[in-house]
């Protein structure tokens, strides 16, 4: 039941409601635009889902079950009834590209699909994101959420409301899924158009998050929502970036797909907020698009580029007025604007390879004075220059622009190479006939999406008893340590009582859900004698792990229990762990 339960939670949040709304009349857009349309419809239902069910105190499961309901008497129907049911034709040269800009994701992000099963490596993702995706799961809204926005703890609690919040499987999968297939299905909606483009954009995608090392890239190894970010921002790029920049070969799907876009930025910016200045940028390019397509007088389309002038510098002052309002964390950054700008471009200049820079800043320099791509390199010079002033300490901020301008960069270039014909003979070797169509039943789109659910859980496809044996040996040995947690497994029995400033040992999965153990305690700030003459007169077995930042006060008293026999010194390490005598031999 856990394996099932945990392939209809990935299928739900990536399918199952987006092909309920992808049958409405208004998704009026070619076949291959559906894939694109269903995974963000998805994320976004399940987001709407979960949050409100909080909101009102409602079960989420109950709704979730309705939804499945409404996408099981939908393929009832076109069983039932085939001949009613309208086809989907796709174009092959369409599904080729998608099913090639797969594989290259795969390739690329290879090292996370061959380790899931997998569980988060602490750091952020356990004291905080998982933390609240277990809250939302609960039914609560997290009440310690710092202002964060909460879609990747939402759709990640969607698992926990399948699975139950005891296996972690669930959030890890589908992080490593959101990489892959929102770009994947992007490529197929713009293969249509120029599969070469598509794939190059997909490609230049996967190696930009892959090629990062250290410390940053250790954030993508620990599933860091940012790089979901990074995921939606670069498939709206794919969807957007070559109808923006080429308004004259339009296609009857070129508004689902502006608007497809808007909603990956809008899924972007409910994880990072600074994300939703590329959202803005759309609305206002797709806007000076429509006008300077409709033939309006001149007088008209001077009022349009004003108004979209004036919105933009109105969204960038209220962003000025929150930052300058925000706690900025110190960082060795200079104290003029000019210096700071300077201090970001080095620290991304000396992160990110100089292929992706040059891109980048080709991007920005040639659509700056572009009378319908402005927008958006105004936005991510601005969402740059705001990134510089607030948070240069940190490259994950300011991310979601480096690959927007990236992208846009490779648009540029590609466009130049068509218009120069450099690109033609390539195209007509490689590009399949454009006339060739495939008609594909709707219910097949679905079954597709659980075929690729299925493929990439099938390491996971055991019993429940062996599901649970693995999460708790996965879940050990990671986060501080395969020590430290050994130790307290080691040395627990009865009960524990923890005082820590380390969060991440408290919400380790496996630290909770210990067979016959139970936490009757936890301190997250500085432990101090107050706090352990409780727990050295309860009478069970007593484990006390305590920081190095212990007080004076705090070290005194376990001295004098340890020299009466009380305790012992459990720990060779820094970190001071102490145990009942006889709970836990130090040497074993």
């Amino acid at each position: 039941m856990l394996y099932l339960s945990l392939w209809l939670s990935l299928i739900f949040a990536l399918a199952i409601p987006g092909s309920v709304l992808a049958r409405m009349p208004i998704i009026d857009g070619s076949a291959n635009s559906r894939p694109a349309v269903i995974i963000v419809a998805s994320v976004a239902c399940t987001y709407l889902i979960v949050t409100y069910s909080a909101l009102f105190g409602l079960p989420a499961f109950a709704a979730f079950l309705c939804v499945m309901v409404l996408a099981g008497l939908a393929i009832l129907y076109d069983v039932v009834k085939p001949r009613e049911a309208v086809a989907h034709i796709y174009s092959l040269r369409a599904l080729a590209a998608g099913l090639i800009a797969g594989v290259i994701l795969i390739g690329c992000f290879w090292v996370f699909w061959r380790q899931t099963p997998a569980v988060f490596l602490g750091s952020d993702t356990v004291a905080s994101w998982n933390t609240w995706a277990r809250e939302w799961a609960a039914g609560r809204i997290p009440a310690l959420a710092y202002g964060y926005p909460q879609l990747a703890p939402a759709i990640w609690g969607s698992t926990y409301v399948w699975l139950g919040d005891s296996i972690q499987y669930g959030p890890t999968y589908l992080f490593v899924l959101l990489l892959i297939l929102p770009p994947a299905a992007s490529a197929m909606w713009s293969g249509e158009r120029n599969p070469i483009l598509a794939l190059w954009m997909v490609g230049i995608y996967g190696a930009f998050v892959v090629h990062f090392r250290g410390w940053l890239g250790g954030t993508l190894l620990a599933s860091f929502p940012d790089w979901l970010v990074v995921s939606f921002v670069a498939s709206a790029m794919v969807i957007a970036g070559p109808r923006l920049l080429d308004p004259s070969s339009r296609q009857s799907d070129d508004s689902l797909a502006l608007t497809t876009a808007q909603i990956y930025l809008c899924a972007a910016a409910s994880i990072k907020p600074l994300a939703g200045l590329l959202s803005l940028a759309v609305l206002v390019s797709t806007a000076l698009l429509r006008f300077r397509s409709s033939r309006t007088d001149l007088n008209r389309s001077v009022v349009v580029q004003l108004f979209a002038i004036g919105l933009a510098v109105a969204t960038f002052m209220a962003y000025y007025v929150q930052v300058r309002n925000a706690v900025v964390l110190p960082a060795p950054r200079p104290a003029t604007f000019a210096g700071q700008l300077v201090y970001g471009a080095e620290f991304v200049g000396k992160a990110v390879f100089p292929v992706f820079l040059f891109l980048s800043v080709w991007g920005l320099g040639a659509t700056a004075f572009n009378p319908s791509v402005w927008p958006l390199s105004v936005a991510c010079a601005g969402g740059f220059a705001i990134w510089a002033r607030t948070a240069s300490y940190d490259l994950r901020n300011v991310l979601p622009f480096v690959i927007a301008s990236t992208l846009l960069g490779v648009c540029v270039v590609a466009k130049t190479m068509r218009d120069r014909g450099i690109l033609q003979t390539l195209a007509e070797r490689l590009v399949l006939p454009a006339d060739r169509k495939i008609p594909v039943p709707p219910v097949v789109t679905l079954l597709a999406f659980a075929l690729v659910v299925l493929i990439a859980t099938l390491p996971l496809m055991k019993s429940d008893d062996d599901i649970r044996r693995s999460f708790l040996r996965d879940n050990q040995a990671i986060g501080l340590g395969t020590q430290i947690n050994t130790m307290v497994i080691a040395a627990a029995k009865d009960g524990c009582w923890i005082g820590t400033n380390n969060s991440d040992l408290f919400y380790q999965h496996a630290m909770e859900k210990l067979p016959g153990k139970r936490l009757v305690g936890f301190s997250p700030i500085k432990v101090d004698e107050i706090d352990l003459r409780p727990v050295l007169s309860n009478s069970c077995s007593a484990i006390v792990i305590l920081a190095p930042t212990l007080t004076e006060a705090a070290r005194q008293l376990l001295a004098s229990q340890e020299a009466v026999g009380r305790l012992r010194r459990a720990s060779k390490l820094d970190w001071l762990i102490y145990a009942s005598p006889g709970r836990f031999d130090p040497d074993e």
